[in-house]
């Protein structure tokens, strides 16, 4: 039962992490980069504000065709 509650509350904390880190280390990717148009840079930063976990996973997925 111990080993459970443990696993389990390594589980929230990955999952958290998780949570947090995605988003922002994607902020900071974004705003190093350099994009063709200046707008998709905004485009991809409200997405990544407003959907953080989904526009995170869309960026690092689409947006090395943008970038110059």
């Amino acid at each position: 039962m111990n080993l459970l509650f443990i696993f389990g509350l390594f589980g929230i904390l990955f999952f958290i992490l998780f949570i947090l880190l995605l988003p922002l280390v994607a902020i900071v990717n974004l705003l190093m980069s350099e994009f063709k148009n200046s707008n998709d840079k905004i485009v991809w930063l409200i997405l990544i504000i407003v959907i953080p976990i989904l526009g995170s996973i869309l960026y690092f997925l689409m947006s090395d065709r943008q970038k110059v």
